[in-house]
């Protein structure tokens, strides 16, 4: 709705946001501390709606205080996580990271990268079995989601530019360059377990579109065109294959259209690849195409048993909506570093 508000100022619009933010405040959370599941996901809200409605100011204010209470309170030694909602984007301490350097300031986020750091620090503290797939043990997961590439990009937006972090960036960057499969166009595995990796769909949360996605935070970083070039090839490697073999359900911003749509346009300007500007247009377009009027939310969405409405931001129309605003240049794009993605300088050219 804060997206929707900066391109048309409409009461109906104002109290649609009134009531998600609402309801928001009254569901978050305050044992968790990821993006997508708790205060942090409230406090990277309320900073993005303030764009449009100082009302939250107080709100913004009440989230900082819980959040750095929160962080002061608790005192958590690096253990290795029994599942990957210790540490990821969504639900662990990557989100915390981003949210808290990215609204706050760099400093807040201290604690959160040094976990991280060390979780990557060595080669196999990450590995922890899949909670949907707890029989098949332990694996190393790969992702932005849920795995390294997440964790990657959260260290680069969020840690503070200091020689240790670095370090652990450039680790993890290495471990992740490992797992990639360079003779094969379909490039980083969702998973490898035991030294055999499993593949799956090819999008913002798993494959090769989140892990160029969090090579190009890394290369922002530090300024160095290495990552930007892996990054640069695996997608246009994953080009190659065709669209088809990618597996995208829907247009999801998690696992769909969405996401690659996005993340080929940071690509786009991040590498000066041209080519990935007519990639991002050609999703734009099949996105646009996919429009169900008959749908409760435009959109029909994949629940993994089939496909019904959903509004949320990871799996349904919020997310494609968001998208489609961000891709027009008609709102602030800044919201794409909760997601561990470059932000957008606009729009495209052309």
């Amino acid at each position: 709705m804060a997206a929707v508000l900066q391109v048309r100022d409409e009461p109906k619009y104002r109290t649609g946001l009134n009531i998600h933010m609402k309801a928001a405040a009254h569901a978050a959370n305050g044992h968790v501390q990821g993006m997508f599941t708790g205060l942090h996901g409230l406090l990277a809200a309320c900073k993005y709606v303030m764009r449009v409605e100082s009302r939250y100011d107080g709100l913004l204010r009440k989230c900082a205080d819980a959040v750095l209470a929160l962080k002061h309170q608790s005192v958590r030694a690096p253990l290795l996580p029994e599942h990957y909602g210790q540490y990821d984007l969504i639900a662990g301490r990557a989100g915390e990271a981003i949210a808290l350097a990215t609204v706050l300031l760099p400093e807040d986020a201290r604690g959160a990268c040094d976990y991280l750091s060390w979780l990557v620090g060595v080669n196999g503290r990450l590995r922890c079995p899949h909670p949907l797939r707890p029989e098949d043990g332990a694996i190393d997961d790969l992702g932005m989601a849920h795995g390294l590439a997440g964790v990657i990009a959260a260290l680069s937006i969020a840690a503070p530019r200091e020689a240790p972090y670095d370090d652990a960036i450039k680790c993890a960057i290495e471990q992740l360059c490992s797992f990639r499969h360079p003779s094969q166009p379909i490039g980083w595995p969702s998973s490898v377990r035991e030294g055999r990796p499993s593949f799956g769909r090819s999008a913002w949360c798993y494959g090769t579109p989140g892990c160029a996605a969090a090579l190009m935070c890394a290369s922002d970083r530090f300024g160095t065109e290495d990552e930007k070039d892996i990054a640069r090839q695996s997608l246009l490697d994953l080009e190659s294959i065709g669209q088809s073999r990618w597996l995208l359900p829907d247009n999801a911003l998690c696992h769909g259209r969405s996401g690659n749509a996005l993340i080929f346009a940071a690509a786009a300007q991040t590498t000066s690849e041209r080519r990935f500007e007519q990639i991002s247009r050609r999703l734009l377009s099949e996105i646009v195409e996919e429009f169900d009027k008959d749908s409760a939310f435009g959109f029909r969405a994949w629940t993994g048993e089939g496909y019904g409405d959903s509004a949320n931001l990871l799996e349904g129309s919020a997310g494609v909506g968001l998208t489609l605003l961000t891709l027009a240049g008609l709102c602030d794009p800044s919201w794409m570093a909760l997601f561990g993605m470059p932000i957008l300088r606009g729009r495209l050219d052309g």
